[in-house]
């Protein structure tokens, strides 16, 4: 895989990003960096990994209890916005549609699924009518919305893009117009080549 960022949309700076190869290698995804650096490990963006943590331990340190977390699947991209409640997501994952879809209702029972095309890309949408929004979470921004899934080719790779809001971010109606807006143009920028 090879991804390049090529915003429409230029930060108040005029960052333009561009990523490195990311790759498989050995049952992992890397990212590639010059030789004397060494290949970057990216598992921590595409995979989800469950692990055991002590949660306490007594004073005599013999009573300990463990609890089974998940990490990863950290977003490659997150954005919020405090006084609106809202979010933008950007991330890739090691799953197909499928297999994320099912992930999504476990976290969002309430949303409805269906295709959208955009270009010339269809994408599965999970989203949430604005009347069902969630309160914000506990000092947190947004709730769920929409999700938007993308196949990369014929990989194992999932595009995710999320769109976060609340309750709360029906309170700012011309913010959240602006930012449906946006969340839209970076929906219609991706573009899926062959390498």
């Amino acid at each position: 895989m090879r991804g390049v960022y090529r915003p429409s949309v230029f930060t108040d700076r005029g960052e333009v990003y561009i990523a490195r190869d990311i790759y498989e290698a050995d049952g992992k995804t890397w990212q590639r960096f010059p030789a004397e650096i060494g290949p970057y490990d990216f598992d921590r963006f595409v995979r989800s990994v469950m692990s055991e943590r002590k949660e306490y331990e007594d004073i005599d340190g013999k009573t300990q209890a463990y609890e089974s977390r998940e990490e990863g699947y950290n977003p490659l991209c997150f954005e919020s916005w405090w006084r609106s409640s809202s979010y933008i997501s950007f991330s890739l994952r090691k799953s197909s549609v499928q297999a994320y879809v099912v992930r999504l209702n476990g976290f969002f029972p309430e949303g409805r699924w269906n295709q959208k095309r955009l270009g010339k890309n269809v994408w599965m949408v999970q989203e949430l009518a604005e009347k069902d929004l969630r309160d914000p979470p506990l000092n947190g921004v947004g709730g769920p919305y929409q999700n938007w899934l993308l196949p990369i080719g014929n990989t194992a790779y999932t595009i995710v893009l999320q769109l976060g809001a609340s309750r709360k971010t029906l309170e700012h109606p011309e913010a959240f117009e602006e930012l449906k807006g946006i969340f839209k143009h970076l929906l219609e920028s991706v573009e899926i080549e062959p390498l």
